[in-house]
């Protein structure tokens, strides 16, 4: 594992909630389901729009327009999440001269279970998402079994960095080129964790800015 960080959520979440509609499904799989941010700006009058003042309403007493957080009851069933503060990123960086193979993708599995091993504990994979960085595309046999994997992977492709042209500026990393953005694609498993956050739309957006 080459880094080990944080991934701020919220920052998907607020552009989820400017272009929320009352419509809009969300998978029950959803991170959006369990986010404190999502609780906290439910119970802020000052925070909700008409659209989601007129759900709240519409809402009986004993559940909350976050679904999944509580039971009939009205119990909290399942332990909140920040989606600021909670979700860890885990990231392996790749440079091939080709392409990613299948066996790359095998092996993050056991990386991910090294890294995450209270798998059993549900929020332990709510919480943790690989991230393999490359400057090279997958093949099709691994775009498969990214598919096929059962953790949240992420992969992202950037430009090769490119050293100065002037030998005695080599350690100055301000003076390299490259390392833009050029592709992200995830498997189903974090496609389920991130529904309803927008996240395509930003992240096209910041696809373009980085091909300028």
């Amino acid at each position: 594992m080459d880094l080990y960080g944080k991934w701020n959520l919220n920052f998907f979440y607020q552009t989820h909630l400017k272009h929320y509609s009352p419509k809009q499904k969300i998978s029950t799989k959803s991170l959006l389901n369990r986010a404190v941010e999502a609780m906290n700006h439910e119970l802020d009058p000052s925070k909700q729009s008409s659209t989601s003042q007129t759900l709240l309403d519409s809402e009986s007493s004993s559940s909350s327009h976050v679904p999944g957080l509580k039971s009939s009851s009205g119990k909290r069933t399942k332990k909140l999440i920040s989606l600021e503060n909670d979700i860890n990123a885990l990231v392996q960086c790749k440079h091939v001269a080709n392409q990613i193979s299948a066996q790359t993708i095998r092996e993050l599995s056991g990386i991910y279970n090294f890294h995450v091993p209270d798998q059993n504990f549900k929020n332990s994979i709510l919480k943790n998402f690989i991230f393999l960085v490359s400057t090279g595309p997958l093949t099709p046999q691994a775009t498969v079994q990214l598919n096929l994997t059962k953790i949240p992977i992420v992969f992202v492709t950037v430009k090769l960095l490119r050293f100065p042209v002037e030998e005695d500026e080599v350690y100055d990393f301000r003076k390299w080129r490259g390392g833009e953005l050029t592709g992200v694609y995830y498997n189903k498993v974090v496609g389920d964790l991130v529904d309803g956050f927008d996240m395509k739309l930003v992240l096209n957006v910041i696809l373009k800015g980085c091909s300028k």
